[in-house]
């Protein structure tokens, strides 16, 4: 058995698919991440910035609170527009993190 390891930087495209036990994953698209503003700690967020997020977030984990213990999905691609808004797409384990879930569906956690 060889085993391979690749990293993987800047990836083209994901293929998901869920088991066969439906409502395993919450796809979602379209959710705003990030603006360009200076936000509740002081932080400048540059349409720079979002550029560059948006490059690279692909792949990335979804940490609740940013606590990296705590993943509960993955971003599937992401998109700096001309509002400057960072608008992302991704999964969500929904059945590990159903109450996370429901909250993306309802809108109250972004």
């Amino acid at each position: 058995m060889n085993l391979t390891f690749t990293q993987v930087n800047k990836p083209v495209s994901f293929t998901i698919q869920a088991s066969d036990d439906e409502g395993d994953l919450l796809l979602f698209e379209g959710a705003v991440l990030a603006r360009v503003e200076v936000n509740k700690n002081n932080d400048e967020i540059t349409q720079e910035f979002l550029n560059d997020l948006a490059a690279t977030i692909a792949g990335r984990a979804i940490d609740i609170d940013h606590n990296p213990a705590k993943n509960s999905g993955f971003f599937t691609k992401g998109e700096a527009n001309e509002n400057g808004e960072l608008v992302v797409s991704g999964v969500i384990w929904q059945d590990r993190y159903p109450d996370e879930a429901e909250k993306v569906k309802n809108g109250t956690m972004h």
